[in-house]
């Protein structure tokens, strides 16, 4: 199955098919077998045991494991980041693994690659931002948030005003922090 920008996959549904396995995965498309026996040495070697073409287009497939599948999930993202040269999708979500787990230098090399792939997707500058905020590195931070703003400017994403005037309260912006507590309605 194969999808347009911003749109979910159309045959998500068949990552609750058991009779089916996911054995491709990138930014655009998703490539199921039929579990035959035709097709059990395909699926063998390629199945993906945790990603799922809804989890990671969604951002939801880290809430979807366990903490002693962190390690396999871990290993199937940098599959799909190898197999998938152009996308972001699987960078972004081994990025926000990598930030959980506290390793920022890891994290914060992945999205420097997602940022280069594609430099006017907002997602990876969030990311980005909130690992300085957890630095303590507020400047950084607030920075890269103008950045986010102007990405989105034109797209429906609700900027969080309230979230933005602490973090220019920590880099000592009292204007910008004001600016941003009045967009909030404070």
């Amino acid at each position: 199955s194969t999808k347009e920008e911003g749109q979910p996959f159309e045959f998500a549904y068949l990552n609750e098919d058991p009779s089916w396995a996911l054995v491709f995965l990138d930014d655009w498309t998703a490539v199921y077998l039929k579990r035959i026996p035709e097709h059990a040495a395909l699926i063998d070697n390629f199945r993906y045991h945790l990603l799922t073409s809804e989890g990671v287009d969604r951002g939801t497939i880290l809430e979807q494991v366990s903490p002693t599948q962190v390690s396999a999930l871990e290993a199937e993202l940098q599959r799909m980041i190898r197999m998938d040269p152009r996308g972001i999708s699987a960078l972004l979500a081994l990025a926000k693994l990598q930030r959980g787990m506290g390793r920022f230098a890891q994290a914060l090399a992945l999205l420097k690659e997602a940022q280069e792939r594609f430099p006017f997707r907002h997602e990876a500058y969030v990311l980005q931002a909130s690992i300085r905020e957890a630095e303590g590195k507020w400047t950084e931070a607030a920075a890269l948030y103008e950045r986010v703003l102007d990405l989105t400017q034109y797209l429906p994403v609700q900027p969080n005003y309230v979230h933005l005037a602490e973090v220019y309260e920590h880099a000592g912006d009292r204007k910008n922090a004001t600016k941003y507590r009045r967009k909030a309605g404070l």
